[in-house]
């Protein structure tokens, strides 16, 4: 299946890979780095993948961490579900993308089941299901998308470039599958800098899936080992950095003292100005943070009493452009379809709330002649638009997003520093891998300043 980086990577990480837990920017290991000063605080920001895996490396090093989770619960986009099947389901982050990732070695060296993902996808084309598809328009955006082909010209969406090469209206589902795993929808992606962005990625071009769920390594490889420094219902809002320590105040009043800050909140959190600073953040940052993009995204599970599509995945459709067997690989009997959707589609069901499920079954009906309703057993939405601190699903490069990925990243006064996906610059940005790597950048970076 063509899930995003998925696809043939060039180049390679290096790095110490017989670690549970390698420092995978520097190559050293953990006592070549040194430590904190006796009594060095850090507030983290955030429990997702970022915030847990910096906090676990800053601990690991003898800084006093306190980590502020907003929400009742760790794992941020990170999410499993125990009840809707007979085998775990993961809500959000569900793909380990490259067999040289973090997070691959990670499950390797922990002992977690993965396996690669093997399916096999159909496409619906002018109603029709096949098993393959021929449009040179679309494999060519592909390679573009990938970083494999060369691309240009000028900045536009992914739209007007498909609509330019003529791509016929048959292939529209398609293109909305492939700007879907991207994050967005295809009048909104950046066709230049969505190329840019990949050129970097490195982690290799398999993709796995794990028999239990990706919650379930972080829980138990990461988040472990911090939890007890986790406070809950903890929203931020308001940090100030005017003077020599970095205070955080949450929403009951109650303030938290540091030396430094690492902010791991989602760039959607971020701009709504739920956090505000003082001083004010640098007009740079600001300008960042609006410029990347982050749409609605979400799962729709769907369980049925037989399997009707055969196929592992089908793309193409339109009011999801992809459903996928969730039950393929997994130690369940449970029949499980999940549509995936992204961007302006993902906003238009998440308007109908629960009136999505027989939405998306009226279309499979459509395709599988009446099937789809007749065998349904159940549903449920995970809609991460509407999770309050996180609203949306990943970032994506929208037009004209340059180098703002750099700009997020950059700490301001030495103090203040920001980590999580959106500010991955090594082509891993939308992935798990990248939350984390963008962790261990920044505890690096704060550990490197006081050495």
């Amino acid at each position: 299946m063509m899930h995003r980086r998925s696809f043939i990577r060039k180049s390679s990480l290096g790095v110490t890979a017989g670690l549970l837990f390698p420092h995978l920017l520097s190559g050293c290991k953990k006592d070549e780095l040194g430590n904190f000063p006796d009594g060095f605080r850090i507030i983290v920001v955030g429990a997702g993948a970022a915030g847990l895996y910096a906090a676990k490396m800053m601990k690991d090093h003898g800084a006093e961490v306190v980590i502020l989770e907003a929400s009742d619960r760790i794992g941020g986009r990170i999410r499993k579900n125990d009840d809707f099947a007979d085998f775990p389901i993961d809500l959000g982050a569900e793909w380990v993308h490259g067999n040289k990732s973090l997070s691959h070695r990670l499950a390797q060296n922990a002992g977690f089941q993965i396996f690669e993902d093997g399916g096999e996808e159909a496409y619906l084309i002018n109603g029709q299901i096949s098993p393959n598809y021929s449009s040179s328009v679309l494999e060519n955006i592909v390679g573009i998308l990938d970083g494999d082909l060369a691309y240009n010209g000028p900045d536009m969406s992914v739209l007007h470039y498909a609509q330019q090469q003529g791509i016929s209206n048959s292939d529209l589902g398609i293109l909305e599958y492939i700007a879907g795993e991207f994050g967005t929808s295809a009048n909104r992606l950046s066709i230049l800098f969505t190329q840019v962005d990949s050129e970097n990625w490195s982690s290799g071009n398999k993709d796995f899936k794990f028999k239990r769920s990706y919650f379930d390594l972080i829980n138990e490889t990461v988040a472990a080992s911090v939890i007890d420094d986790v406070l809950l219902n903890s929203p931020v809002t308001q940090i100030n950095y005017s003077s020599e320590k970095v205070i955080a105040t949450v929403a009951s009043g109650s303030t938290f003292e540091a030396d430094r800050i690492l902010i791991t909140a989602s760039v959607a959190v971020l701009k709504t100005g739920a956090i505000s600073f003082i001083p004010a953040l640098p007009k740079a940052k600001l300008q960042a943070i609006q410029s990347i993009g982050m749409d609605a995204g979400m799962k729709i599970l769907l369980k049925f009493s037989q399997n009707f599509w055969n196929s592992t995945s089908l793309i193409g459709a339109q009011n999801s452009p992809v459903y996928w067997h969730t039950t393929y690989g997994k130690n369940g009997s449970d029949l499980v379809l999940s549509a995936f959707v992204m961007g302006q589609k993902a906003e238009a069901l998440s308007a109908m709330g629960q009136a999505a499920i027989p939405h998306v079954l009226s279309e499979l009906d459509l395709i599988y002649n009446g099937q789809a309703t007749a065998s349904f057993v159940d549903g449920l939405i995970q809609d991460w638009s509407q999770e309050p601190y996180v609203l949306g699903a990943y970032s994506y490069s929208s037009l004209g997003i340059g180098n703002q990925r750099s700009i997020l990243a950059q700490s301001v006064n030495g103090k203040v520093h920001f980590a999580g996906e959106a500010t991955a610059i090594n082509g891993h940005f939308q992935t798990v891998q990248g939350a984390l790597e963008s962790g261990e950048r920044e505890f690096l970076a704060m550990l490197q300043s006081v050495n």
